[in-house]
């Protein structure tokens, strides 16, 4: 923004929004002030040192949904990010735009949009689940069993691991997607978080956990619940932005993960992951490249905004689907570069993160989800 142009600005007692203006000739977006729903962090989420340096300086929502600018602390023992000030748990509602996760039925415009995000699903989606779940199923060597999917958004990871022969069930905040996926995909979904939906221990194999760890106002909690919730031998499997990344280093304040914020409270870095499923009690932890495709994605939200989910589909239009389009492209430019970062560097934008509760699997139990698995895909097939 240039200087005299005015800029929207949270009041920090009424949340009634107010103008801003920019004087001087200098960035003056308004940071939200501690207080009024909003606190510092006091330590850092991954590995509890209370060690945390200034980094990045007026972060702003790349949605263009919240007013404000923010910073990011970055933890001098493990690496991690920490978002300045962080919302309280009463705010995070009010963060999320009505249109956050794609899904099919967000064409209600007509046939066009429908073609559109059909195209998209079947282009990007379906493929990048595919390979996610191959790559899940031969590190952990599980073939079924029971699998809950925390954050399980639109459900495309459910039929993903059903088909492969695990008996599915998701856990999702956002009403209208719980709706979505009962009612259109057919599964089993739970509305709340991990808080307020009660699972008996050690009633699960795996537990995945995709793209919600960095919105998570305490990490250690919900990991040590999900330990609880995983039977011994069990997997937590989550997939996070990493940042230690090469697009967390060069892209900065543009990166579409920080510029995720006020939604994306902490970013970890891949010693900060480890340590924090270490010390909720996980063993095995590792940490292999997401796909490149995922990746590539993460740059080309970065250098074109517009091509979000929230800011195509949100608005009724065709050309709304430009930038996405644009979006697209630059993802598939970006791969090789990608590839590079995961493989060459060995600093990839996101993380496919597993760990293994301790303890022995039991044998006829994983020869029995083995066999569903093998029907389940012989069936599929």
């Amino acid at each position: 923004m240039t200087s005299n142009k005015n800029a929207h600005q949270v009041n920090s007692s009424t949340g009634e929004r107010q103008e801003a203006r920019q004087t001087g000739g200098t960035d003056t977006w308004p940071r939200p002030e501690a207080g009024a729903g909003w606190r510092p962090p006091v330590a850092c989420q991954y590995c509890g040192s209370g060690s945390l340096a200034s980094w990045l300086d007026r972060v702003r929502d790349h949605l263009e949904y919240v007013p404000g600018s923010w910073a990011m602390l970055r933890c001098r023992d493990c690496g991690s990010v920490q978002l300045s000030p962080m919302p309280s748990e009463d705010k995070v509602a009010e963060l999320y735009p009505p249109v956050y996760s794609f899904r099919t039925d967000l064409d209600a415009g007509g046939r066009i949009r429908r073609l559109i995000s059909r195209a998209e699903e079947a282009a990007f989606y379906r493929i990048l689940h595919k390979r996610e779940t191959g790559t899940i199923r031969r590190h952990t060597g599980l073939a079924g069993g029971n699998l809950l999917d925390v954050g399980c958004g639109t459900g495309d990871r459910l039929a993903r691991f059903s088909r492969t022969g695990f008996s599915v069930r998701g856990l999702e905040i956002q009403p209208d997607l719980v709706r979505y996926v009962r009612q259109t995909r057919g599964f089993a979904v739970d509305a709340g978080t991990l808080d307020s939906v009660f699972y008996p221990a050690a009633s699960f194999d795996m537990v995945t956990i995709y793209y919600v760890i960095e919105h998570l106002l305490d990490v250690g909690k919900v990991l040590w619940r999900i330990h609880s919730m995983l039977k011994p031998g069990g997997w937590v499997v989550a997939e996070v932005p990493l940042a230690d990344s090469c697009q967390s280093l060069t892209l900065r304040t543009r990166w579409s993960q920080y510029s995720e914020a006020p939604r994306h409270v902490s970013i970890p870095s891949r010693e900060g992951i480890r340590r924090a499923l270490t010390v909720s009690g996980f063993e095995e932890v590792s940490i292999l490249p997401a796909t490149m495709m995922n990746c590539a994605a993460a740059f080309a939200l970065s250098v074109i905004p517009a091509a979000n989910t929230g800011r195509s589909y949100a608005r009724s239009g065709v050309l709304r689907h430009l930038p996405r389009a644009a979006g697209g492209l630059v993802t598939l430019l970006y791969c090789p570069a990608a590839a590079l970062e995961n493989y060459g560097a060995r600093r990839p934008a996101f993380g496919l993160v597993l760990a293994r509760k301790p303890g022995e699997y039991n044998e006829s139990s994983k020869r029995a989800t083995n066999q569903a698995g093998r029907g389940s895909a012989g069936a599929a097939s």
